[in-house]
């Protein structure tokens, strides 16, 4: 009789031991959740590497591409349009990131030269919100191959001429494929 009720009360405490153990790690994995929305003043968006890939081509078939165009594009010039591709995508990507973490909400495109015509966006009398970039990464440049666009971010002290918000859903991005 008292072996049976030792069992009984070993088996209860191992069931409370196993409830405990449950409950704390499950409050810790929501502790280490990443907080998309705090306090009332404050957003944190996750990094737009992480929805970019929708947007944008992996470089796999930018090299493909490349590739059948290799009667019109040299070697060296198939390797320098890739490289730039990837340059600049990581350095947008980096401002992007770092004004986050400074509370940055407006960002201008620096336009690289003549190709960035075709875009429509490369002048720095436009801008973009950071809430439009967190919903259409696609403004996140390169927009094509030949594209040297870069985002610069605006903080409040950069307020100094009219710029232009732009509105993605009024705006059409060319080709990723356009390079002539």
């Amino acid at each position: 009789m008292i072996i049976t009720i030792g069992l009984i009360l070993i088996l209860v405490l191992v069931v409370i031991g196993v409830y405990l153990v449950s409950k704390t790690s499950e409050e810790k994995e929501k502790k280490e959740q990443v907080i998309l929305s705090s306090g009332i003043y404050s957003v944190l968006r996750p990094s737009p590497r992480l929805n970019i890939q929708e947007h944008k081509p992996p470089l796999e078939e930018i090299e493909t591409f490349l590739k059948k165009q290799e009667l019109k594009l040299p070697k060296d010039k198939q390797r320098s349009l890739l490289k730039n591709w990837q340059n600049l995508m990581e350095e947008n990507l980096k401002v992007i990131e770092t004004g986050d973490k400074s509370g940055i909400e407006q960002y201008i495109y620096l336009s690289g030269g003549e190709k960035d015509k075709i875009c429509g966006v490369g002048h720095d009398s436009h801008c973009i919100s950071r809430q439009s970039l967190y919903k259409n990464p696609a403004f996140i440049p390169p927009f094509h191959l030949h594209c040297r666009c870069r985002l610069k971010s605006l903080d409040v002290y950069d307020w100094d001429k009219q710029r232009i918000e732009i509105k993605p859903e009024s705006l059409k991005l060319p080709d990723w494929k356009s390079w002539e």
